[in-house]
């Protein structure tokens, strides 16, 4: 699969979608390599290539009152969102995406 180079508005549609999708219907968290690959990325390339894509879903989530959807994007070893954050803080945002209809 090549890379197809977008923005980081359109990369943040894609992942606005991969994760309203699998909210609805697995319940289940992305990883990020799940994300990146999902958006054409090879395998081992950093999370870090969809930080700016991230960013707008999570703003437009705050903007718009609803849950941090990006919450359901995680690492695969720590099931955190970010390296930064706190795990209680992540499971409880991810609920409530997880509940949202």
């Amino acid at each position: 699969m090549e890379v197809e180079i977008v923005d980081c508005k359109e990369q943040a549609r894609r992942i606005y979608g991969l994760c309203v999708v699998r909210a609805n219907t697995t319940k289940r968290t992305l990883t990020y390599g799940e994300v990146l690959y999902s958006l054409g990325y090879k395998k081992g390339v950093s999370g870090q290539a969809i930080r700016y894509g991230l960013e707008l879903v999570l703003i437009a989530c705050a903007d718009s009152g609803l849950p941090k959807l990006t919450s359901i994007v995680v690492n695969k070893l720590s099931g955190s969102p970010s390296a930064g954050e706190d795990r209680r803080i992540g499971v409880k945002n991810r609920g409530q995406v997880l509940k949202y209809k």
